[in-house]
């Protein structure tokens, strides 16, 4: 039983507006004005986690629209370590978020000094379906625009686009700062920039015993230390599979195109097309794979370090750290011995059937550093790059496909049809027109609604109604020049409009 005493405050009475609907999965909270979200953050922050609450946004949120009430720090998160009850603890969002496709902008936080900053602080339940966009964000460790540390949860068709997240600590990234345990999907960052020491990523800065599918990273990445990657720092018994990343990334050591280190885990089916640069551990897809599986992946970027750098990892190790049909093009500037066209150097583990461009790399060797029996890693030029026949025991039936047309003309993924495929935070929206006058709001829409509420700016509930019908004139008494948010649910949707009162 939620019992949300603190609402009753002085301080919050009268300042933070109640979501409509009961929190089931049924009737979901229904976030319609950027009050809303302050209402989860207090929430949460005062020790109410609400596990098992359903919560869906029903209007694009512009966090400009309540800034002056948070001052030059920003943005106050969604849990992380909170006094409750004079005890410090860790706190988190347990319920479920359904962006439904909507938008929250300019999202602003400064707080360089401190942990946990992001949209979400700490989150151990569900969002999906959320864009952020224009979000800057300031922090300390963990720190990222949607969610700064996620525990044992799912995030799931989110985009962060046009944002910058940046730390002079660790775990840094614009999507997520930290994942434990959960599982990332569909999700994408794009146009983003991120800044921090250690463990930097596009999506997550360290991926811990956790899944990443189908996402991808478009900017830049920059480590002022180690362990920064497109999609992930640093990935540790996890798994990625059919992710890429067109990021440029940069730092001092194991830094990569991809994934800065990974250990004890698994990738399948990635790429990357970014360049890297740094000074040790640096690779086109990987800086430095440690007891992982690498297969059927490829980079295209260029990789230039002072040692231990090759086109597509920097250094391989261990028995168990695995490079199998994998390939490379990029162009690779070291100053050592340990320069690669495919690798930089390797003292454990296996390379199979794996390819580099020796015309595009700009070294004899694809292989660094002392040679290794047994590793089948070839050299070819562009046009062997560019025919099937080429790569010896690759699967062109179901995992690659190679056209002149496409990746200019070398092997891509089947399963990559373009970034739509990869993320489309976006539902089959009704196109539904609102019109209000002093008197009535009348509502038109291409499939039928059943039910509409009318709020004025102040959460206060105007009018309401039930209905089965594609059109609706709702007798009201509007103030002309005012604006008014309309609550719009359909048997699959629900969608919040702002509509001016003529």
């Amino acid at each position: 039983m939620l019992s949300f005493a603190w609402l009753a405050s002085p301080q919050a009475s009268g300042q933070v507006p109640v979501p409509n609907g009961s929190g089931t999965a049924d009737d979901p909270f229904r976030i319609e004005q950027f009050h809303h979200l302050i209402w989860i953050a207090n929430s949460v922050n005062h020790g109410e986690e609400l596990s098992g609450m359903y919560f869906i946004q029903t209007a694009d949120l512009d966090y400009n629209d309540v800034a002056e009430q948070f001052g030059d720090e920003g943005w106050d998160p969604i849990g992380g370590y909170r006094s409750v009850d004079g005890i410090l603890r860790k706190v988190g969002f347990a319920g479920s978020y359904d962006g439904q496709g909507h938008t929250i902008s300019n999202l602003s936080i400064n707080r360089p000094a401190k942990n946990y900053q992001a949209l979400f602080g700490y989150t151990k339940g569900v969002i999906k379906n959320l864009k952020i966009d224009r979000a800057n964000v300031a922090g300390n460790e963990y720190t990222a625009a949607l969610a700064a540390y996620m525990f044992d949860t799912n995030i799931d068709n989110c985009e962060v686009s046009n944002s910058t997240a940046i730390s002079s600590a660790f775990y840094v990234a614009a999507l997520c700062g930290y994942q434990a345990w959960g599982t990332i999907s569909n999700c994408s960052v794009t146009q983003s920039n991120v800044e921090g020491v250690d463990y930097v990523g596009g999506i997550t800065g360290w991926n811990n015993e956790g899944n990443i599918t189908r996402c991808h990273a478009e900017g830049s990445v920059k480590s002022s230390n180690s362990l920064a990657g497109g999609v992930a720092g640093y990935q540790y018994y996890g798994a990625m599979s059919k992710s890429y990343s067109n990021a440029t990334v940069s730092g001092e050591t194991y830094v990569g195109g991809l994934i800065g280190q990974t250990s004890h885990s698994s990738v399948t089916a990635c790429f990357a097309t970014g360049d890297v640069d740094g000074e040790s551990y640096v690779g086109g897809f990987v800086g430095k794979n440690e007891s992982t599986g690498i297969t059927d992946s490829f980079a295209t970027g260029n990789a230039t370090a002072a040692e231990f750098v090759g086109g597509f990892a920097g250094y391989n190790t261990y028995s168990d750290g695995t490079m199998t049909s994998c390939y490379s093009t990029g162009k690779v500037t070291g100053d050592s011995y340990f320069t690669g066209g495919f690798i930089g150097g390797i003292t454990g583990g296996t390379i199979s059937s794996c390819y580099w461009n020796k015309e595009t790399a700009g070294v004899s060797e694809g292989i660094g550093g002392v040679p290794q029996e047994g590793m089948t890693c070839y050299g070819k030029t562009t046009t062997e790059m560019k025919t099937a026949a080429t790569y010896e025991g690759w699967d062109f039936e179901t995992v690659w496909t190679l056209t002149p047309s496409n990746n200019n003309g070398y092997p891509q993924h089947r399963w990559y049809e373009g970034d739509a495929s990869v993320n489309s935070v976006t539902k089959d929206k009704p196109q539904t027109i609102v019109q209000l006058s002093v008197d009535a709001i009348t509502i038109s829409a291409n499939k039928a609604f059943c039910h509409i509420d009318c709020f004025d700016l102040n959460g206060r509930l105007v009018v309401s109604a039930r209905t089965s019908a594609e059109t609706a004139r709702l007798p009201a008494k509007l103030q002309k020049g005012n604006i008014y948010l309309i609550s719009i649910t359909y048997p699959d949707y629900h969608e919040t409009i702002k509509g001016f009162c003529r």
